[in-house]
């Protein structure tokens, strides 16, 4: 018979039982803190490193700089130049004013004193000053824009300041042009992103108070110019009020330099030459098609384009690639083509028209500039002497129809494609055009005139394939591009828009006749001296305006005859005669290229015509 278990026997394996569950929670527990701490110390310490560091440290952007614009001999035409603002930590603020304590008041003091710059202005500044929107920080900027003397001097006084209004340094890059005005259409000019250019470029990384360029090289370029903008830390107390020195913490990458055909000297002289005369003058190499020089007036200052914005005179316009103008009698020797390659209509060069100095159409008289007339020329005497009866005569002949697939050729119902922005070009005057056509307009045309507007670029390149036998280069400003460390990332090759297919013969005759207009007693002969060393081949044109009797002055030309090297484009608006205005200012540039005429030379020329 068993016994049965008296109840104190069972109260110890309850109290067991109790002791066990126990332990297994406490050890369960002490292991989900384990992990816990684990998870947050180890797996996890990035992240709560960083939830802490919100607390006291800031990142603020390190701006970087834009790349370089040099020309072919590395002169920097623009680069950044560092420049610094001034800020103060707001210590109180009452009635939407800042409030100039004791410590404020002794570091603007010290402020006054380093920058030379009156206490009342300062403290005005600081007293009105807004809060660091841009980079969220409890300060105002008491000074814009420093010298790295000021910045210097800043530096080594730091010591004197109150740590309470400690003041800080923030570098700005600044856009410098060295050479002020000189080449300001080819370069542009930079300025602050607007709202709807950061609407569209935020994904691209642009924020608010990013520069951007605004016209010339520095828009074309943008993307390799600009930066990449680095990050500095900082740490700030409770009121946001940085303490101390910033820490890099990604370093800012600065922009591609862009280097350019453009000859620094070349474009000086073009400028000078041109000197105020409204116009335009463009030096090209008919061999790939670079600009060596491209000169524009009015001019303005990069720096300050604002200062131009309500200007009647436009010194912002670009008229080499913008600009519309008549070409007049330059426009024949690109006519020529036509005249000698159309199947259906070929003339002999040698053949004669008179020029009694008149050519009527359907009774209306339509005059040469040689009011005598030039009696009998074939088509070189014509080009030489610029004959308008022998053109009305032969264009009259061939028709707009047979002329303009030659005239075409040349590009000038198309843009050239030049490597800046805001290029512009007028529909070449046609019978899809032109509704109802008239056989007069067809005389206005032989002669560049009428409905006829090129601009001074699509000159140049119809020059330049002239010059080099038929090859249509698209022109081209920039050269190359290289890194920050002046590694070569990229070479930009000539680019043939077009092939001109035509005679050898052809081109021989085009090019006599152009020799004829400087050497053979044409409207460019004044340009010959007598040490020359080298040939010239041109064409004046005198193109007629809406302004009374006042014309535009044109002159091209390239050398050395039988192997050009450079072409030049000069026109200068209401200025009178090509043979008299324009052509005189080509020769000297070419005395310049050529190395007849120092560019020092030039410009005691020009101050001694200025006194």
């Amino acid at each position: 018979m068993k016994r049965k278990k008296s109840p104190l026997h069972s109260k110890p394996n309850l109290v067991d039982r109790r002791l066990q569950i126990f332990l297994l929670v406490a050890i369960g527990v002490f292991c989900i803190l384990v992990f816990r701490l684990w998870t947050i110390q180890i797996y996890q310490n990035e992240k709560y490193v960083k939830l802490s560091e919100r607390n006291f440290y800031r990142e603020v952007p390190v701006l970087s700089e834009r790349g370089r614009i040099l020309d072919r001999n590395g002169w920097v035409l623009a680069s950044d130049e560092n420049f610094w603002d001034v800020w103060i930590p707001i210590a109180k603020r009452s009635g939407g004013k800042n409030i100039v304590t004791k410590d404020v008041k002794t570091s603007l003091e010290l402020l006054s004193d380093i920058l030379d710059e009156s206490y009342a202005l300062l403290e005005s500044k600081y007293t009105n000053g807004k809060r660091d929107l841009h980079y969220k920080q409890n300060r105002v900027r008491v000074a814009a824009r420093i010298s790295w003397q000021y910045y210097v001097a800043i530096r080594e006084r730091t010591i004197e300041f109150p740590s309470k209004a400690m003041v800080f340094t923030q570098p700005v890059p600044t856009r410098r042009y060295w050479f002020e005005e000189s080449a300001a259409h080819i370069l542009g000019y930079t300025g602050e992103i607007n709202k709807p250019e950061l609407e569209t470029r935020a994904r691209q990384g642009y924020k608010s108070g990013d520069r951007i360029g605004r016209t010339g090289i520095e828009r074309q370029y943008e993307p390799l110019l600009r930066g990449i903008d680095g990050v500095n830390k900082v740490i700030v107390d409770k009121y946001e009020i940085q303490q101390g020195q910033a820490t890099p913490k990604e370093l800012a990458k600065p922009g591609s330099d862009v280097v350019l055909h453009l000859d620094k000297d070349l474009q000086q002289a073009a400028e000078m030459i041109l000197g105020v005369s409204e116009g335009v003058i463009i030096a090209s190499d008919p061999r790939n098609g670079a600009i060596l020089a491209m000169a524009n007036y009015p001019r303005f200052n990069p720096h300050r384009p604002s200062d131009y914005m309500k200007d009647k005179t436009q010194p912002l316009f670009h008229k080499a690639v913008a600009g519309s103008f008549e070409p007049g009698s330059v426009f024949k020797v690109f006519e020529l083509l036509a005249l000698l390659e159309n199947e259906d209509m070929l003339v002999n060069p040698n053949d004669s028209v008179y020029c009694p100095g008149v050519f009527t159409l359907g009774g209306i008289p339509w005059r040469c500039h040689q009011k005598g007339g030039h009696g009998h020329l074939d088509m070189y005497g014509a080009v030489a002497k610029s004959c308008n009866v022998y053109f009305y005569t032969k264009i009259s002949q061939l028709g707009i129809d047979r002329l303009y697939p030659w005239i075409s050729e040349f590009g000038f119902n198309r843009l050239t494609g030049i490597d800046l922005p805001n290029e512009n070009r007028e529909p070449f005057p046609t019978k899809a055009t032109v509704s109802p056509w008239v056989p007069g307009y067809t005389v206005n045309v032989s002669i560049g005139q009428g409905d006829v507007l090129l601009s001074p670029i699509q000159v140049t390149t119809a020059l330049n394939s002239i010059a080099n036998r038929g090859t249509v280069y698209q022109p081209q400003l920039a050269h190359k591009i290289l890194s920050s460390d002046e590694r070569v990332m990229q070479v930009f090759e000539p680019k043939v828009a077009h092939q001109i297919e035509a005679s050898t013969k052809t081109w021989d005759i085009i090019h006599k006749s152009m020799w004829d207009v400087v050497n053979a007693g044409g409207t460019g002969r004044r340009i010959i001296q007598p040490d020359d060393d080298f040939e010239i081949a041109g064409k004046t044109g005198t193109a007629q305006t809406s302004i009374g009797e006042l014309t535009h002055a044109w002159f091209v030309c390239f050398a050395p005859y039988d192997e050009p090297e450079i072409a030049i484009t000069v026109i200068t608006e209401l200025a009178g005669h090509g043979g008299e205005q324009a052509a005189p200012l080509a020769r000297q540039l070419l005395d310049v290229y050529f190395g007849r005429l120092q560019l020092e030379d030039l410009m005691s020329d020009q101050l001694a015509a200025r006194l």
